[in-house]
């Protein structure tokens, strides 16, 4: 019984949580602002009443071209914030005369979630060399998707899958 009334807890407050920040979300638009607000997955019980950050600010994603054949995509956590190692991944979308090659994600750091078992996650600033193959002297012209998922862990809040897509035209 006990296990019960703790899942229904949880299924009220992410309940509660949505509604809280689709609220927000409309409130931002309203106003003529445009803003992805987070969707709770996870709530703890045990979490500070606080309002979520934007997946922008919660998980800031810099890409950028360190050469011809390489992109560097830097992710940046915010302070109480990690991100799931496994859940982040890159794909090219519309590509002409470029694909990407195997992506290597740096070892992170181990964590037992309580929801997918063991994970490893990054609490501090990631850098992923993203290798391209191109053909000899033809330009590149594609956009770069970034799918990743994190939590806040001070107020148990864990973020919907965000994709961000990158425009890149290379000579």
């Amino acid at each position: 019984m006990h296990t019960e009334t703790k899942f229904a807890s949880r299924a009220i407050l992410c309940a509660l949580a949505f509604l809280a920040m689709s609220a927000c979300s409309d409130r931002k638009q309203a106003a003529g602002q445009t803003s992805q607000a987070p969707s709770a997955t996870s709530v703890s019980t045990a979490g500070a009443s606080a309002d979520p950050l934007p997946p922008e600010k919660a998980f800031p994603l810099k890409v950028e071209t360190l050469d011809a054949k390489t992109l560097v995509a830097q992710f940046t956590p915010a302070p109480d914030h990690y991100l799931y190692k496994s859940k982040i991944s890159f794909a090219l979308k519309d590509a002409t005369g470029a694909r990407l090659n195997a992506v290597a994600l740096p070892p992170g750091v181990a964590k037992k979630d309580p929801f997918l078992g063991e994970q490893e996650i990054y609490r501090q600033p990631v850098q992923i060399s993203l290798p391209l193959a191109r053909e000899a002297g033809k330009p590149a012209k594609f956009t770069l998707i970034a799918t990743y998922q994190g939590c806040n862990e001070k107020i148990g809040l864990c973020y919907s899958p965000i994709e961000t897509p990158f425009e890149f035209k290379l000579p």
